[in-house]
């Protein structure tokens, strides 16, 4: 089965890759993982460990609003989401974490 790397930064413009995703993965066995990548600042005044809780919980929130948005692109296109894998990952550069990820996982 191909896998098939499928980035997005959960904007209205990145709907038309999503579907053309999930119509290919309908057509042919595609193995399809959801990606998103986000970048998070410290505040100067906050300490390690406040930083450290601040972004477990939007490493959370960031895998539920991808849940979300593609769940809302399944459910548009009247489809139910077969086993998919959503990847969250905080990274100053967007690229080289998908580069990174892709090439981690033989994608």
């Amino acid at each position: 089965m191909k896998k098939v790397l499928v980035t997005t930064d959960l904007s209205k413009n990145a709907k038309a890759g999503l579907r053309f995703a999930i119509q290919l993965a309908s057509q042919r066995p595609v193995a399809l993982t959801f990606f998103y990548s986000y970048h998070l600042m410290k505040p100067a005044s906050w300490s390690e460990a406040a930083f450290a809780a601040y972004k477990k919980s939007e490493a959370a929130k960031n895998q539920k609003k991808l849940h979300q948005y593609v769940n809302s692109i399944y459910k548009s296109k009247g489809k139910v989401p077969p086993t998919i894998k959503y990847v969250v990952k905080e990274a100053i550069l967007a690229d080289s974490a998908i580069r990174d990820y892709a090439l981690k996982n033989k994608l």
